[in-house]
């Protein structure tokens, strides 16, 4: 799957097609954010909080379309973007499923 930029998102899957609508689905824990554009991915988001659950640190993120995506990990508090800070999503394209059809 590539964007319009030509940027491949993900591995094309058996079942997809060229020209198919389809999602794109990336579990929480693979999903990276940076301050600036990181390797050729433009995929802008605004932090909107920052929780705990255990030791594990959950994102939630939100899209210019209004989606709202989660990212978790163990990153360190001291190095996270305020909320309302934008940030830039990215993942290893490998780590990245691709869901033909028309919904997500």
């Amino acid at each position: 799957l590539r964007a319009p930029s030509g940027l491949m998102l993900a591995p094309l899957r058996p079942g997809a097609q060229v020209g198919q609508p389809a999602a794109v689905s990336v579990h929480a824990e693979r999903l990276r954010y940076a301050a600036q554009p990181h390797n050729g991915f433009h995929l802008p988001a605004r932090v909107k909080s920052h929780r705990f659950a255990g030791s594990l640190l959950r994102t939630e993120l939100e899209l210019s379309t209004g989606e709202i995506v989660h990212a978790s990990g163990l990153e360190p508090v001291s190095s996270l973007p305020p909320p309302g800070c934008q940030v830039y999503l990215y993942w290893a394209r490998a780590s990245a499923a691709l869901i033909p059809g028309d919904k997500p």
